[in-house]
């Protein structure tokens, strides 16, 4: 498989993993760290560096492993070398501990290196947690007396759709003529009777369905975004939690290739595959057509490539 390393700034960074928090980069075989604005930190001279952990906890807990002639030390958020590359394998920082192994032991140690008691260490205090769902809310005839801005003879039925955005003041109408589906968002006609279905998704989002194919049509904004076309095979909500919150990815498949939107954010469809990942609330895992593997941030403003695999989402 081969391997890249490149870097983007495509607009202004915001609610990044963290803005000042260099992460590795490769030239050739060695590594080293540079800055999400391409300042290089620290020149490509070890064998290996990892991704910060800890950036929920304050600074002085955040710390990289990097590995130089086989063994492991830590990079403190400084950029200062905090523990001496000694140990033969060792965990990321979590909460401020790490468990490290020399030849003879494993133990846990703090930041500062020192020794500390194997209870301080609990790796799942730190876990991302992820739930992939679909979201597909119930449609009912509709009970009360019909809008009079629906003209109830142009159509065969009226659907209410049940509430699934806060703004609840905002009522939304599945119109049926002639086995095709169009829909109402208060007194406009959004969408004419033209799809084989139509079926309320996530927040003020709508799949449409026609021949075989599905479309998604977000109307946060009142705007038709570009993945509104119904040309796509497979559509799905991820959830992800951590230290920062809940988020809400929607996934989009067209033939083999996933795209992912977030909010008014999108990618294209590029995607072979897009995993969450367990270190950080706030980037993704994902794998090009060209097979390589790379990390991207939630808002998808930057995106490098590493030799770093995916960790497995059961």
């Amino acid at each position: 498989m081969k391997f890249l390393f490149s870097l983007f700034i495509i607009s202004s960074l915001s609610n990044l993993y963290s803005r000042d928090i260099p992460i590795p980069y490769r030239v050739g075989d060695k590594w080293g760290f540079i800055t999400m604005m391409g300042e290089v930190i620290i020149e490509p001279q070890y064998e290996k560096t990892w991704l910060f952990s800890d950036l929920s906890q304050p600074r002085t807990r955040c710390m990289a492993k990097f590995q130089e002639k086989g063994k492991i030390g830590y990079y403190g958020s400084n950029m200062k070398v905090m523990i001496q590359p000694q140990y033969i394998d060792g965990t990321d920082f979590n909460r401020g501990y790490a468990i490290v192994s020399t030849p003879d032991s494993s133990f846990v140690i703090d930041v500062w290196g020192n020794w500390a008691s194997s209870e301080k260490y609990d790796p799942t205090k730190n876990e991302i947690g992820w739930k992939m769902i679909r979201k597909s809310h119930s449609l009912k005839p509709i009970k009360e007396e019909i809008p009079s801005w629906i003209n109830e003879n142009d159509f065969d039925n009226v659907f209410l759709v049940d509430t699934i955005i806060p703004n609840y003041s905002v009522r939304y109408y599945i119109v049926e003529k002639g086995g095709k589906q169009g829909l109402y968002i208060q007194k406009k006609l959004e969408l004419e009777p033209i799809y084989d279905s139509i079926k309320a998704f996530h927040r003020k989002t709508f799949l449409t369905y026609k021949d075989g194919k599905i479309g998604i049509l977000d109307f946060r904004n009142n705007t038709k975004a570009p993945y509104s076309e119904p040309i796509y095979d497979e559509v799905r909500v991820m959830r992800k939690t951590g230290d920062s919150g809940s988020k809400h990815y929607v996934l989009y498949r067209k033939d083999s290739l996933w795209g992912i939107i977030r909010g008014t954010a999108f990618t294209p469809t590029i995607y072979k595959k897009i995993d969450i990942c367990r270190k950080h609330n706030m980037l993704l895992w994902v794998t090009t057509v060209e097979g390589n593997i790379g990390l991207i941030s939630d808002e998808f403003h930057w995106i490098y490539f590493s030799e770093e695999p995916p960790l497995k989402v059961e």
